[in-house]
């Protein structure tokens, strides 16, 4: 996940947008003295300057991230783009110029999103809300504002739904606060009475989403789709929960049905052909999967691609000797189990109860094996 949030980074940042001159500000007329002279650049031409940059930096750091094989020296690589220096410093010095300017709210979404785990987060996010707090285009900050320290970033998530006049920059705090409660759920362990705490807090922002502010959009989606996803995991997709129906399509057009496999021990892995770490749990799947063989046990892989076609076709050159259905990308079992990343696992037990969640490998083996000597 790490890796693969380092690569979305990378490709994010290489076409960052960048602030545009007023067109209605006026140049000075250029004199023969001042071509002598060297012109001191505009708050918008070092804003760009420095994004440039950052642009040749990122460009350089992610070949030498794709070249490197030891997996210490990459995260050694991950951890410096993460702190974003040197250029989170130039353009936190530039924002506190005019610091409510356009140029310094640009500034700051830029040194935000270079440097997530910079050791200047907090002071960015104070002059954001500081001086910035009308903006619509805080809207963007929500993410990263709910990827940080968790209790301060709900009393800011909480600040924006109280204090922004725009319903898109409500909304989206009011849907990134129910899922900072639905994250935490893992973290209470088996504590019932936290658990149903901290459900009870996230269902509470998904009905607010959908009640006040179910039709704006995040990206291509809107929110009341994306809450009620959220939900439907709370309520029907934690550990020890039993299974919730549903019904697929597979490869060759018929249907097949969840409860059709009770009474074997079933693996759902949702994933897609272009997925990387998807691809690397190949070998050691047809390992268990023939080792499995004569056992009630089932792996079920569902694919997330844009095409069918594309499943059939690398099918042809990559052996995988089990059960495969096809969702598609928003559809079926991945928009109705609130699927947010690849691969997405599933261990249910052969009465249809959920036991295991995203566990791979050998841990995966194991907690198979253990399940089917359940299986009387």
């Amino acid at each position: 996940m790490r890796y693969a949030l380092a690569g979305l980074l990378f490709g994010l940042m290489i076409g960052v947008p960048y602030l545009v001159a007023d067109e209605n500000k006026k140049e000075e007329p250029k004199t023969e003295d001042k071509k002598e002279e060297k012109k001191e650049l505009s708050r918008e031409d070092k804003l760009k300057e420095i994004m440039s940059a950052q642009k040749a930096n990122l460009i350089k750091l992610r070949k030498v991230f794709q070249e490197e094989t030891d997996p210490a020296a990459k995260r050694k690589i991950l951890s410096d783009f993460e702190k974003g220096s040197p250029f989170v410093e130039q353009l936190m010095e530039l924002a506190k110029t005019e610091p409510k300017s356009d140029v310094s709210f640009e500034a700051l979404a830029n040194a935000l999103g270079i440097g997530p785990a910079s050791d200047h987060h907090d002071a960015i996010m104070d002059l954001i809300f500081e001086h910035h707090i009308e903006k619509k285009g805080l809207a963007r900050f929500i993410p990263a504002i709910a990827n940080g320290d968790a209790p301060k970033a709900t009393k800011l998530l909480e600040k924006l739904i109280e204090k922004s006049p725009h319903k898109e920059v409500q909304g989206v705090a009011c849907f990134f606060l129910g899922k900072l409660n639905a994250e935490q759920i893992d973290s209470a362990g088996e504590d019932k009475a936290k658990i149903d705490e901290i459900t009870n807090t996230a269902v509470k922002y998904f009905d607010m989403v959908k009640e006040k502010y179910g039709d704006v959009k995040l990206g291509r989606r809107e929110l009341a789709v994306m809450a009620a996803g959220y939900k439907f995991e709370l309520k029907n997709l934690r550990i020890g929960m039993q299974a919730p129906e549903v019904e697929s399509e597979m490869l060759d057009g018929k249907k097949m049905k969840l409860s059709e496999l009770k009474g074997k021990v079933v693996v759902l892995d949702i994933w897609a052909t272009w997925c990387g770490p998807c691809r690397a749990m190949l070998p050691h799947e047809r390992k268990m999967v023939e080792k499995l063989k004569d056992k009630p046990f089932s792996l079920v892989s569902i694919s997330a691609d844009d095409d069918k076609a594309d499943v059939e076709s690398f099918l042809k050159k990559e052996e995988m000797p089990w059960t495969h259905w096809y969702s598609g990308p928003d559809s079926g079992i991945v928009r109705d189990w609130n699927v947010r990343f690849f691969p997405t696992i599933y261990i249910i037990d052969a009465k249809g109860v959920i036991r295991g969640k995203n566990v791979r490998g050998e841990q995966m083996e194991e907690m198979v094996e253990k399940l089917l000597a359940e299986v009387k």
